[in-house]
């Protein structure tokens, strides 16, 4: 794992203990939707690349 990636879960990790804390739905929706967007930007960084097929006659 590179190191933005691990900055990006030490991140994610800290709003996902604060998800835990009784906020107003809104915050907890916005807390929820920041992590949403981390997990996203940290996926895009190292996307699945699937090899491609060989079809053969």
């Amino acid at each position: 794992m590179c190191d933005a990636c691990k900055e990006l879960d030490e991140i994610i990790s800290h709003y996902q203990r604060l998800s835990a804390f009784p906020f107003d739905p809104l915050t907890a929706k916005r807390i929820i939707g920041v992590v949403a967007d981390l997990q996203q930007k940290r996926d895009a960084m190292h996307p699945i690349v699937l090899p491609s097929l060989k079809l053969s006659r």
